[in-house]
């Protein structure tokens, strides 16, 4: 035997326990905690994994060690644990009596013995003339769990208990167990019992009075639950849960009055009309329907500006398709049509200048710029061609047209500078070529 066994062995034959019952105890049968959220418990993957098996079906830690496979002592200790937790519970617990308290057949309960059965030795109870036999009772019976209770049994305080809580029990131990309490008294050997008992107090209080190192004992506190401990441990489970339950029902209720505000609040109105347009606006150009959808955009935004910079895109496409079928009707009319139409083609013309000015793409520019050439309106040709160039300045047509607007409108300069990049873009263009000599014979004239 180690000398740790043969020394609780000599310390337990000091004394006799007496079964308070002839009646074996059943094993408790455990149950997860109804309606309380498991994701928010501080649960390692092992007690996770219990946990999941006792959701609806109410087990002992036979049956726990069974389902999950694992060691009756480990199911033991993860069950215990998640009852510290408040993840699990004693199957019907919450409705135990306290000692003292009527059943249900009208009887009331004997109180329990506070020495459960304890029966002392004369040679102890004999020893220290100072004490009662009262207190030399309740010292050699905190004594002989010093290393069997924890903290909080120690202190004879709740695992819930409070900080103020935790140094009023203190409070209360030291002094009953302080050594200064018995100062001039003749104890014998009851003066070092009392030391150790209280050195032990001391220990609890040490751990119990600073958050970080209670909640690191409480992690590691997996031990045997006594009933009454098992009890506060459910209830304080129900708590949570109701506390859940009530801060769910408060954040309904706040979702609820928010949405009844914003319901009747004119500027949410506009706001959510914004949004309905804008959505039909992107459904619509899905579809492939542009002018619907720049006519869903362009109302998004006078709802609410700041739909502008993503309708953007919508509008600018819009715009484009305008002026692909404006070129596609111009270059029909110009082809098919007679003079009394060329009044109309300039105008059609001009709107289209407007229009893929918008757009700023490099191709549509050129197209509209080729147009207006033709049309005799050098100068805006000049206009479209050099924006498209600014946007691409590696363009070749862009560069084409702004060096024949330029020639017709007799800027030898510009047409010059227009053809020289021509030329360096396109060496092999005898298009090029031709148009940089006209425009040299004509500066020589």
């Amino acid at each position: 035997m180690s000398a740790v066994g043969d020394h609780l062995s000599r310390r337990v034959s000091r004394y006799q326990i007496t079964s308070v019952t002839d009646t074996p105890t059943a094993d408790p049968i455990f149950e997860a905690v109804a309606g309380i959220d498991i994701t928010s418990l501080p649960l390692t993957p092992e007690e996770g994994f219990v946990v999941s098996r006792l959701l609806g079906r109410p087990m002992s830690i036979a049956d726990v060690a069974r389902e999950t496979g694992m060691p009756a002592a480990s199911a033991k200790i993860h069950v215990n644990s998640l009852v510290h937790k408040g993840a699990a519970r004693p199957s019907g617990s919450g409705q135990a009596h306290s000692a003292g308290q009527e059943t249900s057949s009208g009887r009331t309960k004997r109180p329990r013995d506070p020495y459960a059965g304890l029966i002392f030795s004369p040679a102890d109870l004999a020893d220290g003339r100072d004490l009662s036999e009262e207190q030399k009772k309740r010292i050699l019976f905190m004594e002989l769990h010093i290393d069997d209770w924890n903290h909080y049994q120690l202190l004879e305080i709740k695992r819930s208990a409070s900080g103020a809580d935790i140094k009023s029990g203190y409070f209360k131990a030291s002094k009953e167990f302080h050594p200064d309490a018995y100062f001039r008294k003749d104890l014998g050997k009851f003066a070092d019992r009392i030391d150790r008992v209280f050195r032990a107090m001391k220990a609890a209080y040490d751990v119990l009075s600073r958050p970080i190192s209670r909640a690191a004992y409480d992690d590691t506190l997996v031990g045997d639950l006594t009933e009454d401990e098992i009890e506060e441990l459910s209830n304080i489970a129900d708590l949570k849960r109701r506390d859940q339950e009530h801060a769910a029902r408060l954040k309904r209720n706040e979702a609820t009055r928010k949405a009844g505000r914003l319901k009747w609040n004119p500027l949410a109105q506009r706001l959510n009309k914004a949004r309905e347009l804008f959505r039909l606006a992107e459904d619509a150009r899905r579809a492939g329907k542009v002018e619907e959808a720049a006519t869903h955009a362009r109302l998004a935004c006078t709802f609410d500006e700041a739909l502008t910079v993503r309708a953007e895109p919508i509008l600018t496409e819009a715009d484009a398709h305008k002026v692909t079928v404006t070129l596609r009707r111009l270059n029909s009319a110009m082809q098919y049509g007679d003079a009394s139409m060329e009044a109309d083609i300039k105008k059609a013309a001009e709107a289209a200048a407007v229009l893929v000015e918008q757009t700023r793409r490099p191709e549509l520019l050129v197209e509209v710029a080729t147009v207006l050439l033709k049309i005799g309106l050098p100068q805006r040709a000049f206009r479209l061609a050099n924006l498209a160039c600014e946007v691409n300045d590696k363009h070749i047509a862009g560069w084409r047209v702004m060096g024949q607007a330029a020639a017709a409108e007799g800027k030898w300069a510009l047409a010059g500078r227009a053809a020289e990049r021509w030329l360096l873009l396109e060496p092999s263009s005898t298009e090029a070529r031709a148009l940089a000599k006209s425009i040299k014979d004509a500066r020589s004239a």
